[in-house]
């Protein structure tokens, strides 16, 4: 299965916004930077794109950061709820 998927021909992407949860989340460095790019999309591919990744992020953190008792249960520190609050602020309104 693997070597079928090596050898097909697929585009790797990467998203810009998972990319930096999982840095926030592998760090200690506060990560409050809008500075988000798609690589190659196009400006309107990358505002939807991320728009929905921010839409979902949301909804699998929300209960998480309203109860701060599950902050040291989902490994979130201080700086990594700063940056989230920081990203559904800054794109969800």
């Amino acid at each position: 299965m693997l070597q079928e998927f090596a050898e097909a021909d697929t585009i790797k992407l990467i998203n810009p916004v998972l990319s930096r949860l999982y840095r926030a989340l592998e760090t200690y460095e506060p990560l409050l930077d809008d500075a988000f790019n798609g690589g190659d999309l196009g400006e309107h591919e990358k505002e939807e794109w991320l728009e929905l990744t921010v839409e979902a992020l949301a909804h699998v953190y929300e209960d998480i950061l309203q109860q701060s008792k599950l902050h040291l249960q989902a490994c979130l520190g201080e700086e990594d709820i700063r940056w989230l609050n920081y990203l559904f602020k800054g794109y969800l309104g």
